[in-house]
């Protein structure tokens, strides 16, 4: 029977015929060409292994060798079921035709196996896969998207990582070592969906952003390669235009290298809504560009100093909102800047800043609107600030600040309402004349008079007219879908 053999790199023609004499007690070719392609049907077969080939040089290829690392890989098999094992393999770029699941074997293995796609070629790659535990392997199984090659786009497709035994497993942005290139691993076209895995943000991205076009579902996002060398901000930027619910951890209380952090950034029209676990912080900035932000929960240690993170500042710009529901354990000197056009939605949220503090708490740089709902009890919001220096800051000109009230259904005239807190008296930060009710409000039938209290530390409104209660596009559908993770048991601020 004649036997034909895969083109390998380096091997003279006049070769082949020698080879093929001694195919059968060979080591398993590599194939080294640049496409390589999986057909197998088979479930559980390895990625690389020397000794179990399952590559083609063409998509309908039926001559199998190795894995050739740094080549690129198109998975053509439709639900491709592929487990990693021994070692990370790499790949300059990972197509998916028809949907993939990667695993890992071993019976009682530990050590760590998995992917890295370098991007070397210009593309990360394109298509659905999701990373599934093999129960019996205590090994960690980490695909990682590392590209910092200039110009080469960022992964397309939906990622879901599953929840693991193994705390090290999950999806990593950035290669281990900081790179002052910038990252092209993700891009807006990259959808993670964590269904109680984990998001890691590596040492690559040190000063540097990762772009996701949405963020959804539950589990972890944290920092990986936690070393000195690794200093500067990390930042995770979610440009969507869809409306998503995530629920778990970002970042953490506490971290053994302070000049590592996170940051987030939210772009895009939609709507991001994070629930905090029980050990959420970060001490990056978060920022939001467009759309909307929602932070629900407790973020930040309430202790200052050693190995504690304190939460960063917030900044809004304009056109954007950034809602918070919660306490938030701010840094020494961090604060809520709201810019010239930015919205802020209040819900009942308190800042408080972790030991020695400058912070203002509020700062307000022009012209910027207020959500609130009017209510007694907790039906209402409510905004405190605790410390001393929180007595806000702004830019003085007279109705600027303005409220856009909804009524929480129990809000009556002649009663008035806690708006803000302050830590200490407010008028000299932020002069009573610069609060005013929104149009919107005015136009639901809304009337009454600001004014602080007798100390100055609690800014007030007392209402002479009830209005209307102002529709909240989105919300019933927002809630249905946060179902899964538990959005029900919040009380109801998302708008």
């Amino acid at each position: 029977m004649k036997t034909t053999l895969p083109v390998t790199r380096g091997v003279p023609v006049a070769c082949f015929a020698v080879i093929a004499t001694f195919v059968l007690a060979a080591p398993v070719p590599s194939l080294r060409a640049d496409t390589q392609y999986w057909n197998r049907t088979a479930a559980g077969l390895v990625w690389a292994n020397a000794s179990n080939a399952n590559w083609a040089a063409a998509e309908d290829g039926t001559t199998y060798a190795s894995w050739g690392a740094g080549n690129d890989a198109v998975i053509v098999t439709p639900s491709a079921a592929i487990a990693f094992g021994g070692s990370n393999v790499s790949a300059a770029s990972l197509v998916i035709r028809n949907g993939a699941t990667f695993t890992h074997t071993g019976t009682g293995s530990g050590g760590n196996t998995g992917l890295r796609i370098t991007g070397a070629n210009g593309a990360s790659g394109s298509g659905d896969f999701s990373l599934t535990e093999n129960m019996d392997s205590a090994a960690s199984l980490r695909v990682f998207l590392e590209s910092h090659v200039a110009g080469s786009t960022g992964y397309n497709g939906t990622i879901t990582v599953n929840s693991f035994s193994n705390t090290s497993s999950g999806l990593y942005l950035g290669a281990d070592s900081k790179n002052t290139d910038a990252y092209t691993g993700t891009d807006a076209n990259t959808r993670i969906v964590l269904n109680g895995g984990a998001l890691f943000l590596n040492g690559g991205l040190a000063g540097n952003t990762a772009t996701l076009g949405s963020l959804s579902g539950s589990g972890r996002i944290a920092l990986a390669s936690v070393f000195s060398v690794n200093s500067g901000a990390r930042t995770l930027r979610v440009e969507q235009v869809t409306d998503t619910i995530f629920a778990g951890d970002i970042g953490s209380r506490t971290i053994s290298q302070g000049n590592n952090s996170l940051a987030l950034t939210k772009a895009g029209a939609g709507s991001l809504t994070i629930r905090a676990g029980s050990a959420s912080g970060y001490a990056g900035t978060t920022t939001v560009e467009q759309g909307t932000l929602h932070l629900v929960g407790v973020f930040g240690s309430d202790s200052a100093g050693g190995q504690n993170v304190n939460q960063g500042d917030f900044v809004v710009k304009s056109g954007a909102t950034l809602g918070l529901d919660g306490t938030f354990n701010l840094g020494g000197a961090k604060a809520l800047t709201i810019e010239d056009g930015g919205v802020f939605d209040a819900g009942r949220t308190t800042l408080d800043g972790i030991g020695t503090t400058t912070s203002k708490g509020f700062v307000f740089e022009g012209r910027a609107t207020i959500l609130f709902t009017l209510g007694s009890g907790d039906t209402g919001d409510l905004v405190t600030l605790v410390d001393a220096s929180m007595v806000g800051q702004s830019s003085g000109a007279a109705d600027s600040i303005f409220f856009n009230f909804t009524n929480a259904g129990d809000a009556q005239a002649g009663e008035s309402y806690d708006l803000i807190r302050f830590g200490a008296d407010a008028r000299a930060g932020i002069a009573l004349t610069e609060y005013a009710l929104s149009q919107q409000s005015t136009d639901a039938g809304w009337a009454g008079s600001f004014s602080y209290s007798e100390d100055g530390k609690t800014l007030q409104f007392t209402v002479t007219a009830v209005g209307s209660t102002i529709p909240e596009p989105g919300a019933a559908a927002l809630l249905l879908g946060g179902a899964a993770v538990g959005l029900l048991a919040m009380r109801n601020r998302i708008r």
